[in-house]
């Protein structure tokens, strides 16, 4: 797998998670993105 690819599905797994996770649960997310750059939990 090229790491283009590989970045869009993280992409897309970001969009997904950020979607389907309610904003009352944050603490379940498995990528915060911030300002600085993005942490994987």
């Amino acid at each position: 797998m090229d790491w283009t690819n590989m970045k869009k599905n993280l992409e897309a797994l970001y969009v997904l998670d950020n979607a389907l996770t309610d904003p009352e649960n944050d603490y379940l997310r498995l990528v915060r993105k911030t300002e600085n750059g993005t942490e994987i939990c």
